[in-house]
């Protein structure tokens, strides 16, 4: 007998943008979490508000317990494109792209928990743009065909 097997999956996944003046959020679908390698958004910001700062946060869907901050604030009338990669420092940051901290394995996000951006002093005409990530996928079933080894003793006859 035969059982399909499962195993983990390193796919790319596009985000759709959200409304002018909304936040983005991604939340693991169909397994048991992803392990986010790289992300990257583009924030093209409106010429009404001054400085913001486009943080990205993760909660369990009742406390945040991760923030991950730019290496810098992004002023009016700009489109900054923003990575986050593993092992990504704010020390990055050019004219149009931004380093975001994230951790050096990657960002584990268990099923359930929601990473979100959350821009601090966002205005009502910001725009998040070609959201994308790398996540390495984690089915909620056995890996793997488990076959039941054991030691058996047998008894001789004679």
């Amino acid at each position: 007998m035969t059982a399909s097997r499962v195993d983990v999956l390193y796919r790319p996944v596009l985000v759709a943008n959200p409304a002018v003046g909304a936040e983005f959020s991604i939340t693991p679908q169909n397994c048991a979490g992803w392990l986010i390698r790289h992300l990257k958004f583009l924030l093209t910001t409106s010429a009404v508000a001054a400085n913001r700062v486009p943080m990205l946060t993760v909660d369990d869907g009742t406390n945040v317990y991760a923030r991950f901050v730019p290496a810098a604030n992004q002023a009016a009338s700009l489109a900054i494109n923003y990575a986050a990669n593993p092992g990504a420092s704010r020390g990055s940051a050019t004219g149009t792209g931004t380093a975001v901290d994230w951790p050096t394995d990657g960002l584990w996000l268990p099923q359930g928990h929601v990473l979100r951006s959350a821009t601090d002093a966002r205005d009502g005409g910001d725009q998040f743009s070609a959201i994308a990530f790398v996540a390495i996928e984690f089915p909620t079933t056995t890996p793997f065909v488990v076959w039941p080894f054991v030691n058996t003793l047998t008894q001789a006859t004679e």
